[in-house]
């Protein structure tokens, strides 16, 4: 939801600010973009030089063109690949294909490790983080629009953990509420 003066900085009373995106351009450093499916593809667009072979960034808010350090690094991460809204990620923008193809499009699910030590911190049987993995699996094989995510998971155990309250009731509360009744039932989540 940012305008191009959030990207490129802006001018104040006591001068220009430069914004964080221009910063690790100049200096270096890792720029991570996150749901950049959400972006306006204007923003994308304006961004495009950080992608470019020629190095270098036009800052339109300054004017200056800035040469891109060699120790900068762009990633971005997103739902969509950049096609736009989907039944399950209704406020993503389809991006320009100017933007898009300036990336490698890396395919990246849950990592079921993080998930295990994230499970182990609240104290609660693997088994019934099994449950939420497999019920996950269930979802996909059903090509079911919802989905469980770590976040889910995090918030599951955090409720049992906190609230002492069963993996059933954590699960509804954290999110099964919101499903078709029968679609937990068919994943072994109720």
């Amino acid at each position: 939801y940012m305008g191009t003066s959030a990207c490129f900085g802006r001018q104040t009373i006591e001068g220009l600010t430069e914004s964080i995106i221009v910063k690790a351009a100049k200096n270096g450093g890792l720029l991570f973009l996150d749901e950049m499916d959400n972006a306006s593809p204007e923003i994308l667009v304006a961004l495009n030089g950080l992608g470019d072979k020629s190095g270098r960034l036009y800052n339109s808010v300054t004017g200056e063109t800035i040469k891109i350090h060699d120790n900068f690094r762009l990633v971005a991460a997103g739902n969509t690949n950049g096609l736009g809204a989907t039944s399950a990620y209704t406020a993503r923008q389809r991006q320009d294909l100017a933007a898009l193809t300036r990336f490698a499009m890396i395919k990246m699910d849950y990592c079921e490790d993080l998930e295990r030590s994230i499970w182990a911190s609240f104290g609660q049987a693997e088994e019934s983080l099994q449950k939420l993995q497999n019920a996950r699996k269930e979802l996909r094989a059903k090509k079911a629009t919802q989905e469980i995510s770590t976040r889910h998971i995090e918030r599951v155990g955090k409720v049992m953990q906190s609230l002492g309250w069963s993996f059933e009731k954590a699960c509804e509360v954290s999110f099964t509420s919101s499903w078709p009744a029968e679609l937990s039932k068919q994943v072994y989540l109720a």
